[in-house]
């Protein structure tokens, strides 16, 4: 009945209005309503999109960070192994030759005493 007033007319209301125009009305205010809903769910949608995103950025960015802190430790660890290994071989070495020494020092030690008892002999 509402559309066959909007669409035909009726007499004005009490108010002034026709009925057509009254249905019109509140057809424009129930479109304006729902374009205006619609457009509010958008943009909570979008801003929903975005921090989604950028969540995701952050905790991208995060996972990296920590990957190149776990790579830079093992690095570190790597290194100090090496310098290790390193100062082993350097003691290695020192202690190699002082052995070297004492035996050169030892022979000619006893070089000189079988030639000192050469001569008082």
């Amino acid at each position: 009945m509402c559309v066959g007033a909007a669409l035909f007319g009726t007499k004005a209301l009490a108010g002034g209005l026709s009925a057509a125009t009254a249905f019109n009305i509140g057809l424009g205010l129930t479109a304006a309503n729902a374009f205006i809903g619609r457009a509010a769910a958008q943009q909570r949608a979008d801003q929903t999109y975005n921090q989604a995103l950028l969540a995701n950025q952050s905790a991208e960015r995060d996972k990296r960070l920590q990957q190149q802190a776990l790579a830079e430790q093992k690095q570190a660890k790597e290194k100090a192994e090496a310098q290790n290994i390193f100062a082993k071989n350097i003691e290695t070495l020192q202690a190699s030759r002082a052995i070297i020494a004492s035996e050169q020092a030892g022979t000619t030690l006893g070089i000189i005493i079988d030639g000192y008892r050469k001569t008082r002999c």
